[in-house]
């Protein structure tokens, strides 16, 4: 879809303005959530390739796959006489047994580090692996939340580095989470009933514009969530304030909710098209807006003269700085505490002395950048400092932590003494979850009683 073809260049402007200020949420629908057409080359909602699944689970019969919807199997499941409690165990197998990986839209929404808190109107976890794969430092056992009618969370008072909350339950809340329209009446009722107990919630949904990517409910329930987060009457407000946005198809929506937002009320702005393509137009925008071409030189800039007691000291090559940037910033962003030195021999021979001090005596953990550049030439500056590691480094604790961020084969001009210890591979300077999960855990015993065992 072109460029400017779902907002104005003043409304896009309006609200890439407010989401760079954290001042919107995206409320993830069902219909943004897709995995690959079995029968085509298309993508297809989650919910319409798990419908025909449940009614084969629970032996509904299926005259027209392609259309029957999963509220349309558990009504004619019950209807039969089977138990309600047979939808959920049903699901929660399909949705264990789920092997698809996030749809670009959900990466691409992922990627936007202005957003940290996102509302998920879907029990699947594609949102939050989107998330941990995008989003340095979240981790799924820490930065998602279920809403649960039944013993509701609220969300914490600090968000970093950003909070996916299920609204309609998840996997998680086994068995209450939203599999047909009962469920979603339980769910948007319990949040009435629970508005005290999620008070933070509530204060974030009020103050800051929603921006729903694919209706997460059907006509009314729409309009009644609104309602609700929004504290009352729409009329009650200026047609021009503009307070939630809603991008989906037309015949998602229906022509009663679209004249009702766009000529009643005028507080909610209807996008018509498809929500995956409206993301990955507001992804491209906002990247262009406000992202800069890393170079690693911000790094250098923002790093602090001496290095701070405890730190990561990082060795690097000049060479690599643009990965060595990408590495920095993503350790940075799990609170990984790291330093690196951006004067090399220029400051003279006290400084090297300094330099020396802080890999022996200063610094935490010694993390080797090996790449092209540091195996070119074993004069590099970067050899005297590892040379300082080796000294300091003693067998059977966790010291010296390689990585290389290249091609490289095993490394050959790495100190002997370092040849047995394991080297993770991050590809350009980008780091896992595994492996800052792993680092931060060693700081922490680093932190209680010196350097952890290996």
């Amino acid at each position: 879809m072109a460029i400017g073809s779902f907002l104005s260049e003043d409304d896009w402007r309006d609200l890439l303005r407010e989401i760079h200020n954290r001042q919107v949420i995206p409320f993830v629908g069902p219909e943004l959530v897709t995995v690959p057409d079995p029968n085509g080359n298309e993508q297809l909602p989650l919910h319409r390739a798990l419908a025909p699944q449940l009614a084969t689970r629970l032996k509904v019969p299926v005259r027209d796959g392609k259309s029957i919807s999963l509220n349309r199997v558990a009504c004619e499941y019950l209807l039969s006489g089977g138990s309600r409690k047979s939808i959920y165990i049903e699901m929660s197998e399909l949705l264990e047994k789920l092997g698809a990986s996030p749809p670009r839209a959900l990466c691409d929404l992922a990627s936007i580090t202005d957003f940290d808190l996102y509302l998920y109107g879907a029990i699947d976890s594609l949102l939050p692996m989107a998330l941990e794969q995008s989003r340095p430092g979240f981790r799924r056992q820490d930065h998602v939340l279920s809403y649960d009618y039944k013993r509701p969370v609220d969300v914490p008072e600090r968000i970093d580095p950003a909070l996916l909350y299920h609204v309609v339950g998840s996997r998680m809340t086994y068995p209450n989470f939203a599999v047909w329209e009962e469920d979603y009446l339980e769910f948007i009722c319990g949040l009435t009933r629970h508005h005290a107990q999620l008070e933070r919630l509530f204060l974030l949904l009020k103050t800051r514009y929603l921006l729903l990517l694919g209706s997460p409910f059907n006509d009314w329930m729409v309009r009644f969530f609104l309602f609700l987060v929004k504290g009352g009457r729409f009329t009650d407000r200026r047609k021009d304030d503009i307070q939630a946005y809603l991008a989906d198809l037309p015949e998602n929506l229906g022509e009663p909710l679209i004249f009702f937002f766009n000529k009643v009320v005028g507080t909610t702005r209807i996008i018509q098209g498809d929500p995956a393509d409206f993301v990955r137009e507001l992804t491209e925008r906002w990247n262009k807006e406000y992202t800069t071409v890393a170079t690693g030189q911000d790094v250098l800039v923002q790093m602090p003269e001496e290095m701070p007691r405890g730190a990561v000291f990082i060795s690097y090559s000049r060479d690599d700085m643009e990965a060595v940037g990408t590495l920095v910033r993503g350790l940075r962003a799990t609170q990984i505490p790291v330093w690196l030195d951006k004067q090399r021999l220029h400051a003279g021979e006290n400084y090297q002395r300094n330099l020396e001090f802080a890999v022996k005596s200063g610094c935490s953990f010694f993390l080797s950048v090996i790449s092209r550049a540091t195996e070119s030439d074993p004069n590099r500056f970067v050899h005297t400092e590892r040379h300082w590691a080796a000294q300091r480094h003693v067998d059977g604790f966790v010291f010296y932590v390689p990585v290389v961020i290249d091609d490289t084969p095993e490394p050959k001009l790495e100190p002997p003494s370092f040849a047995k210890i394991h080297f993770d591979r991050l590809p350009n300077g980008s780091v896992t979850t595994a492996f800052t999960t792993k680092l931060r855990k060693w700081l922490e015993e680093y932190r209680v009683a010196g350097q952890p065992r290996d």
